[in-house]
């Protein structure tokens, strides 16, 4: 009795096969099992695994189709639909709309996990605007002006808020007019997306007009 599984569409490098199964290239690539006499009634279960292609979209569909022959000539085949679930990561920055000199910003990250399956190694980074001054990091890592987080795993749905802030620098150049936040999620396989929060700077304005009679 011989087996062969020939590798679908959008799968590649087949990996731990049951025992005596091997990768033929040819004609097709595949995994062969060569299984020797079955006796009636008996049953083998043979499994192995592949790694769906990164250009699979959700609306993939992996078919496969595996046949089993005997040296008689009886031929039969069996076939197993596999539906791909996309991964989504998704990232929201906010901050207050306008801030002065000495004024105190607070920004809010929130990453969600919007597609189809759990996420892991989840690390959310950010960088302290220029002319701003950390005042208070939260739960992130500073590393100069780097602030990371290790979020982990995230499960489908599910979100996490994280906080930290900066107070504006009293000697910023009279020509910024805006601060820009860049923060940025990563997260396995492959994972990334970033969002930006804007904060408008205004200053204190004073006339001093003189008159003489």
């Amino acid at each position: 009795v011989e087996l062969f599984d020939p590798l679908p569409a959008d799968v590649s490098d087949p990996t731990n096969i049951s025992a005596g199964g091997f990768v033929d290239p040819l004609p097709v690539a595949g995994v062969h099992w060569r299984l020797g006499d079955l006796p009636a009634g008996q049953r083998r279960t043979v499994t192995w695994q592949g790694i769906v292609a990164a250009g699979a979209t959700v609306t993939t569909v992996i078919s496969n189709t595996a046949t089993v022959e005997d040296g008689t000539g009886n031929r039969v085949s069996a076939r197993v639909d596999t539906v791909v679930l996309q991964p989504r990561l998704n990232i929201s920055a906010y901050a207050r709309e306008t801030a002065g000199p000495g004024e105190l910003v607070e920004y809010t990250l929130r990453v969600t996990n919007t597609g189809q399956t759990a996420l892991s190694e989840l690390v959310v980074t950010d960088r302290l605007p220029d002319y701003l001054s950390l005042a208070e990091p939260g739960a992130a890592t500073v590393n100069g002006d780097r602030l990371a987080w290790a979020v982990g795993a995230l499960a489908v749905g599910q979100s996490r808020v994280l906080t930290w802030s900066a107070r504006v620098d009293f000697d910023m150049p009279v020509d910024v007019t805006q601060v820009r936040n860049r923060a940025a999620a990563a997260a396995a396989p492959a994972l990334r997306t970033e969002a930006v929060a804007r904060t408008a700077i205004v200053r204190p304005a004073l006339t001093l007009v003189k008159v003489a009679d």
